[in-house]
């Protein structure tokens, strides 16, 4: 697919499946604010994904209000900015020096393997927002013998499904 520019994904897209658009020439992207679930290696290898990677740049990838990729240089506390709807598989892959992550108002979705990696991560705030399958995420995650159980029940909610994800 190296002539296809430009993609509109419509509304009604719940999902974008893993390497769904890996090694494509795709420069634009607009995605809807429904989307749920981005899967691992999604962007990977599209000229903004390469870009991102090339450069020595301390600044997360975006794409629209969706959380792509944090920069692996980043340490300690860590918000991800308000306006972000979801966090793609495998975002914070590599950032074992983040530890504590401030979630907006704004997100409602959480992909499964979003904090893979995230050896150091030991405290997490979580926003209502999220569904009651991303709080079960983050309650796996409080799981973790390294992880420091916040204080209420609205701070240690998301972690069910990512247990074995820290190894």
């Amino acid at each position: 697919c190296t002539r296809l520019k430009t993609i509109n994904i419509p509304e009604s897209v719940k999902s974008i499946g893993g390497e769904a658009f890996y090694k494509t020439n795709v420069t634009t992207f607009t995605l809807p604010d429904g989307i749920e679930w981005i899967g691992a290696s999604a962007f990977v290898f599209t000229p903004q994904y390469t870009a991102y990677n090339n450069s020595s740049s301390q600044m997360d990838l975006y794409i629209g209000n969706y959380l792509i990729k944090v920069a692996t240089s980043k340490s300690g506390e860590y918000t991800v900015r308000e306006g972000t709807v979801a966090i793609a598989d495998k975002a914070l892959e590599g950032c074992a020096s983040i530890t504590a992550i401030n979630l907006p108002d704004s997100l409602t979705s959480i992909s499964d393997y979003a904090f893979y990696g995230c050896a150091g991560l030991m405290d997490i705030t979580i926003p209502d927002t999220l569904n009651s399958e991303e709080r079960k995420l983050v309650e796996k995650l409080s799981e973790q013998p390294h992880f420091k159980r916040a204080e209420s029940v609205e701070s240690q909610n998301i972690f069910e499904r990512m247990k074995n994800f820290f190894r």
